[in-house]
């Protein structure tokens, strides 16, 4: 982002150019907690539903890994098998519950921020190994919220996990003289209930940090009235280019008119303030064509290159107003001046036939 000038506010909301350039950036509001609050919240569930299985599965594993582990003759080869197939089946084992927190934390991200894929963020930059700006960086004010909040959650899930397990205390004398049987089901619950309660908990606060990030990046995303009139600028291209380009396009259109008028059948006038050069082609037209018009110094050249080229000259006021106020270049007159021109062609069709008989 860039830097903000002296003496002005950002007052002005980011254009869509800003916030588009931001993102390619990787530059986007979102909260790192929310995707670990879902993922806790994700896995506590899973144990809920299929802790049983998992403990009947890890039971199995070990009861094998050590049935075998105690024999007398196993060979450097039989234990490293047994070692791989027993984390193989500890993979196995664990797998949809990794696979559950990845897809979790990945549609938590989308959710924030959409689909976002960015390398800019990981790209080298040396600002980051400065210690000048590392410094500045770890005395930011940015650096004291995200401590304070650290804080806040710290000290808010140590009070969740302190009355989840204080409503247990009752319990505790009793457990010194259960079996295993009783004490792992137990333990197993306990810890589920603080997982799952921490992890609401963590969602709330993600919540509220997702918000307080909106609310941090759309003002650090807000423009100055300069840095809005330098990027319409950017965009849409300096004035007096505009400016030069429209010029070389109208001077290019007008050579490209000025050309046409040797191929013209007749050019009507005004007669010095307008001229109108037009052509027929019964073949390829259905009614004759405007192929090049102008007012004064552009109209005398066109009467001078009809001439010098031998294309009729013919006067007609009001037929050239007309043709010259409603009838623009490339386009075929209008039905209404079909006869008026119509009048015109035949009389030039007729004086070309005289001269080429003359000849």
């Amino acid at each position: 982002m860039s830097e903000e000038q002296p003496g002005q506010e950002r007052t002005e909301q980011a254009t869509p150019k800003r916030r588009e350039d931001a993102r390619k950036k990787g530059q986007v509001a979102k909260s790192r907690d929310l995707p670990g609050a879902l993922a806790m919240i994700a896995a506590g569930m899973f144990f809920w539903m299929a802790g049983g299985h998992m403990i009947e599965g890890a039971a199995n594993i070990m009861r094998s890994g050590f049935s075998n582990v105690v024999r007398a003759d196993i060979t450097p080869s039989q234990f490293h098998r047994l070692f791989m197939d027993t984390a193989q089946s500890g993979i196995q084992l664990l797998l949809p519950l990794m696979l559950v927190m990845l897809v979790v934390g990945v549609t938590a991200n989308v959710m924030q921020t959409g689909p976002l894929l960015s390398m800019a963020p990981l790209a080298p930059k040396w600002s980051k190994i400065s210690p000048a700006k590392g410094l500045k960086r770890l005395l930011s004010a940015q650096t004291v919220v995200e401590l304070v909040k650290s804080i806040l959650k710290i000290l808010l899930v140590g009070v969740t996990v302190y009355m989840v397990v204080r409503g247990e205390v009752d319990h505790l004398p009793g457990l010194a003289a259960a079996d295993l049987a009783t004490l792992l089901p137990y333990l197993g619950t306990v810890s589920l209930r603080i997982v799952l309660t921490t992890g609401f908990l963590m969602l709330v606060l993600g919540v509220i940090d997702y918000g307080f990030q909106r609310y941090q990046h759309e003002k650090q995303m807000r423009m100055t009235k300069q840095e809005i009139k330098r990027e319409m600028k950017e965009m849409e291209g300096d004035p007096m280019v505009r400016a030069r380009v429209r010029s070389l396009q109208r001077e290019a259109a007008k050579k490209r008119m000025m050309a046409d008028v040797p191929r013209a059948d007749v050019v009507v006038t005004n007669p010095t303030h307008l001229a109108i050069a037009l052509k027929y082609d019964a073949g390829a037209m259905a009614a004759p064509k405007v192929v090049a018009k102008g007012a004064g110094h552009i109209a005398a050249k066109i009467r001078e290159i009809a001439k010098a080229s031998g294309v009729p000259v013919l006067e007609d006021k009001p037929l050239a107003r007309t043709l010259y106020k409603g009838v623009e270049i490339g386009q075929e007159i209008p039905a209404n001046l079909y006869h008026a021109v119509a009048e015109i062609l035949a009389f030039v069709y007729r004086l070309n036939d005289k001269q080429r008989t003359a000849r």
